[in-house]
C-alpha cells in the first residue's frame, strides 16, 4: 500500500532517519526521534481510510490540545538537527514571503504555532499557493516520535517503544464525545462558539485575504455546516450588541 505522496505506507507507520527530505532527529539520544506531521497525515488516511481533510482535522486537534500542555514542535532539516519550533518561524515559500515584504511583513498569525495551523488549513486542505514549493515548510514541521505516539497512536510497536510515552497528564484528557454525525448541528463542536468562529475567520482573512471560502475552511475545521457556522456567529453578535445596549442604559441611569 502506499501513502499519499507514493511512499509504501510501511515507512510512513515507523521511524525512520530520513523522511521527505528531512533529518529525523533533534539529538542523538532515544527522545530525539522525531516524526513529520506530513508522516502522521498519511498514517491517518491509510490506517482510518480517511480523507485528508479528516486527517488534517485531527492533527489540528491534537496539535492546539498538546500546545496548551507544551509538547513542542520542531522545524525540520535537510542536513542538520532539527530545531525547536521559534515564534518567528514561518511555512511560506521564498516567493510567498517576498510578496509580503520579507519577515518584517508578517504578523503572528502567520509565525510561531499560529502559522502552522494555518498552513495546514490553507495549505495542506486550501488552494493558497504560498505554504507550497519544491520544499513545503509545513511538510518539515515534526513531533517527538514518542508524542506522535502518544497523540495520535503513531507508528510500529518498534517506534512507538523507541522512546517511552511521556506522562499521560502532558497531554489533556478529554472525554470522548459522541460521534459528530449522531449529534444535531447546535449540540456539535461546543467549543467553537460564535466567538471563537469570530476569531477564527479573522485568523484565516488574516493569513489568506485573497480566498473567498473562509467559511468552508471553518466548516471544514470545525465539522460544523456553513449554516450552523453563520448561526453561530449572528447570535454572538446579536448578544454583544444587547448587551452593549444594556450597559449604555445603564451608564445612562447612573449618570
Amino acid at each position: 500500500m502506499m501513502a499519499g505522496d507514493g511512499e509504501p505506507l510501511s515507512q510512513v507507520a515507523e521511524w525512520r532517519l530520513n523522511s521527505g527530505g528531512v533529518f529525523m532527529r533533534a539529538s542523538d539520544d532515544e527522545g530525539g526521534k522525531l516524526a513529520r506531521l506530513a508522516d502522521v497525515r498519511d498514517w491517518l488516511m491509510h490506517r482510518n481510510e480517511w480523507p485528508m481533510e479528516r486527517a488534517a482535522e485531527e492533527i489540528v486537534k491534537k496539535l492546539r490540545e498538546a500546545h496548551k500542555a507544551g509538547v513542542p514542535l520542531f522545524m525540520g532539516s535537510k542536513k542538520a538537527y532539527a530545531l525547536p519550533l521559534r515564534p518567528d518561524d514561518h511555512m511560506l515559500s521564498p516567493q510567498a514571503l517576498q510578496e509580503r515584504g520579507g519577515l518584517f511583513g508578517l504578523d503572528e498569525r502567520l509565525q510561531g504555532f499560529a502559522g502552522v495551523c494555518n498552513a495546514i488549513i490553507n495549505g495542506w486542505l486550501g488552494e493558497y499557493a504560498g505554504y507550497g514549493g519544491t520544499f513545503a515548510r509545513i511538510d518539515a514541521v515534526c513531533v517527538r516520535a514518542a508524542d506522535a505516539a502518544q497523540l495520535w497512536g503513531w507508528g510500529s510497536a518498534g517506534a512507538v517503544d523507541a522512546v517511552a510515552p511521556p506522562p499521560l497528564s502532558l497531554v489533556p484528557t478529554v472525554p470522548s464525545p459522541a460521534p459528530a454525525g449522531k449529534l444535531p448541528q447546535k449540540s456539535r463542536a461546543p467549543e467553537w462558539t460564535g466567538e471563537a468562529l469570530a476569531r477564527k475567520r479573522k485568523e484565516l482573512k488574516l493569513s489568506d485575504p485573497k480566498s473567498r471560502n473562509h467559511t468552508q475552511q471553518l466548516a471544514a475545521l470545525t465539522r460544523l455546516t456553513p449554516r450552523e457556522i453563520t448561526r453561530r456567529e449572528k447570535d454572538a453578535r446579536d448578544s454583544a450588541a444587547l448587551a452593549k445596549h444594556a450597559a449604555l442604559r445603564t451608564s445612562g441611569k447612573a449618570a
